[in-house]
């Protein structure tokens, strides 16, 4: 399917209201969202964040996670959740994950910085894209200095539904040294033999997830054994989305390694995070 002329996402643009940027991008339609994909996709407007990932309970700076916001007009984004369904109903998902992928491969070699991890996510789709993943395979390889600085990030409805032909990619790029992450958890009963099958070494969970477990009778106590079983299948936990003191004080309880959220940090342009390290 061919996208909209530059002349039809330059009129849409331009006839956003003057409103603030979550005003604009609230009021946007999934028709309004597609043009402003492809148009994004077609001019390279796919912009890189950074957002922290902190060792708790210390909050020293360990990680950052790398998130593909598509630029509509200047200071106003589309975050991943308002457009990914759009794009992955259009196949536009694997171009948008390609270029952020190749962005912040850049990014992460031309800093130079070896002091920090960087988490990267890759949709199911493109996983499943031989072409482009033996090429990833056969960049890492080529850049092994990358690798341990690179922590792949895949859904937990990905990582249960990927195909047998992707597990090898996983495979080549574990034995370089990139370690693998799974997020969008919606499930915290966990399938370990899984995890090693898929060769994750960090769990991601919502804040609002474990908070509403807490209050449940017994909800420590399971969360408590989930934890220690992470821990002895060498498994870390990040807790994303905390967003207060109180929250974090309420988690503490189960001894989580990392946290993230904007407690710790707001997603930032990687231009000024890359200018801030070097």
């Amino acid at each position: 399917m061919q996208g909209p002329p530059p002349a039809a996402s330059g009129a849409l643009e331009q006839s956003l209201p003057q409103a603030t940027p979550d005003a604009i991008v609230k009021n946007l339609t999934d028709e309004q969202v597609l043009t402003l994909v492809r148009a994004a996709v077609k001019q390279d407007r796919i912009d890189l964040f950074m957002q922290p990932i902190v060792n708790l309970p210390q909050r020293k700076l360990r990680f950052f996670e790398m998130f593909s916001r598509i630029r509509i007009k200047p200071q106003v984004y589309l975050a991943a959740e308002r457009y990914i369904e759009v794009a992955i109903r259009q196949d536009l998902a694997p171009s948008i994950d390609n270029l952020l992928l190749l962005r912040s491969l850049q990014m992460i070699r031309d800093t130079g910085d070896d002091s920090h991890a960087y988490f990267c996510n890759i949709t199911s789709l493109t996983l499943n894209d031989p072409k482009f993943m033996g090429d990833l395979v056969e960049f890492i390889a080529q850049n092994r200095e990358l690798a341990p600085r690179l922590v792949f990030e895949l859904g937990q409805r990905d990582l249960a539904s990927i195909s047998a032909d992707a597990l090898p990619v996983l495979g080549g790029l574990s034995s370089l040294g990139c370690r693998f992450s799974m997020d969008l958890v919606k499930s915290i009963s966990f399938d370990y033999a899984q995890l090693e099958a898929r060769r994750i070494r960090f769990i991601k969970v919502e804040a609002g997830l474990l908070l509403k477990e807490l209050k449940d009778s017994g909800g420590l106590r399971r969360l408590k054994r989930i934890k220690s079983e992470l821990d002895t299948n060498g498994i870390d936990m990040i807790v994303e989305k905390i967003e207060s003191e109180k929250q974090l004080i309420e988690l503490l309880d189960l001894d989580i390694d990392y946290g993230q959220g904007y407690l710790f940090g707001k997603p930032e342009p990687a231009q000024l995070r890359a200018g801030e390290e070097t």
